[in-house]
Formats: C-alpha cells, sequence, structure tokens
C-alpha cells in the first residue's frame, strides 16, 4: 500500500515538478499512517470506536474475491444482499478491470525505508487485524 501510494503521489508531482523526493513523499506516509493506525487500534481498544461498527477486510481479499469480500460486509452491517445488487456488482467488474489504463509499476525498493522498520512501525495494526506480513 504504501509503495503504490507514494508512487501515485510522485507520479502526480512530477506533473508539476521536475524534482520530486519519492523517499521524502514514503517517509511522510509512514509517519501518518503508522499515526492513524495506532490511533484507530487505541479507540477499539478503549471502547472509543465501538467494535460493531467496524469491519475490517483484507485488500488482497477484495482482489481475489470481490464479491464475496462485499457480500461479507453487507452481513456485517445486517444489509441486505440480493441478486440485482450482485449482478450490478459483476458487471462493473467486467467494465471496469482493474488493469483497464495499464498496470501500475512501482517498487518497495523506491520507499527508500527499511521493510523490517516498517514491520515493526505496524506491527500494532498488523496484529489487530491480522494483517499478513509482505515478503
Amino acid at each position: 500500500l504504501l509503495a503504490s501510494l507514494t508512487s501515485l503521489i510522485a507520479n502526480l508531482r512530477f506533473a508539476h515538478s521536475d524534482e520530486v523526493d519519492a523517499m521524502e513523499i514514503a517517509t511522510s506516509h509512514v509517519r501518518r499512517y503508522r499515526k492513524s493506525f495506532d490511533q484507530l487500534v487505541d479507540w477499539l481498544d478503549t471502547g472509543r470506536l465501538p467494535a460493531e461498527r467496524i469491519h475490517h477486510g483484507h485488500f488482497a481479499d477484495f482482489r481475489s474475491a470481490p464479491i464475496d469480500t462485499v457480500r461479507a460486509l453487507y452481513e456485517r452491517f445486517g444489509l441486505a444482499w440480493d441478486a440485482s445488487a450482485e449482478a450490478a456488482m459483476r458487471a462493473a467488474l467486467v467494465e471496469n478491470p482493474a488493469d483497464r489504463r495499464g498496470e501500475h509499476v512501482y517498487s518497495r525498493e523506491e520507499l527508500g525505508v527499511d521493510p523490517d522498520r516498517l514491520r515493526d512501525d505496524f506491527a500494532r495494526y498488523q496484529d489487530r487485524f491480522e494483517v499478513p506480513v509482505d515478503d
């Protein structure tokens, strides 16, 4: 996620500047998201954010099984799931494939951030929500 986001922001900035520091962008995002993710865990642990108002899903699940992943969200919050909603989602997936505008190519190396440090920075969030470690 951070590598993709950093690449996206860097490319947007390249449209307006000849000099873009991807490592600075990555460092800023690590700081921002670490703080936000830690706050989310704190709020859940203290009850400030009631657990019944949260549904946590993994992006990998959404990519591999989008219909099932969205159906689980509906079920979690007691929303009606019907054949027309599913048909509309299936049609949208066919009409808008993930690579319709080409592949977004980037690498974690562009971040300039130590992967072990990232694991440490986001360990609370990964542990709390059972997010697999991406090696």
